[in-house]
């Protein structure tokens, strides 16, 4: 009986296959101080599995204050995202969600038309949205880009650049 019971926790665990994940983007910043001297972030997710998935996003300034922007358009506002459907900002828990479908790449985008900084980090997370896939379903990369006298930028992968 020992041996059958081990047989069937052995076959489950094969079975098994992760719904959701996470990881965390380390450093955000955002500041518009003039047209010409100005700093953005940038969040770039791919999707590298067959199915939807459904992402969130937690964005928090350094005091741990959710940073929201509650126009509900993906276009428009302190918080944009490109090539998402069912996008949602208008959410106590997170600053954004979405549907992000199979092998498309989305950018968010910390766009903050203030002299005031927002400095801070974000939580990335996923869920399967509908069949059951593989244990990692997105794979990205963060982007800070700043204008001053010139151009510059550096790019941090997210999760050491590895799918989550």
């Amino acid at each position: 009986m020992k041996k059958f019971i081990t047989l069937l926790l052995v076959i489950a665990t094969f079975g098994v296959s992760a719904e959701s994940g996470s990881s965390l983007v380390s450093h955000i910043y955002s500041v518009r101080t003039t047209s010409s001297n100005y700093a953005w972030n940038f969040i770039y997710l791919t999707n590298i599995t067959d199915t939807n998935v459904r992402v969130s996003i937690s964005m928090y300034r350094e005091d741990g204050t959710l940073i929201s922007d509650v126009d509900n358009n993906s276009s428009a506002g302190l918080l944009k995202a490109s090539n998402v459907t069912a996008y949602n900002d208008v959410d106590l828990n997170n600053s954004m969600s979405f549907t992000l479908d199979p092998k498309v790449t989305t950018r968010v985008w910390l766009d903050n038309p203030s002299s005031t900084e927002i400095i801070g980090y974000a939580l990335v997370k996923w869920v399967k949205d509908g069949i059951p896939m593989q244990s990692e379903a997105l794979i990205g990369h963060a982007v800070a880009y700043r204008a001053y006298n010139g151009v510059g930028y550096y790019s941090v992968p997210i999760n050491d650049g590895k799918p989550f």
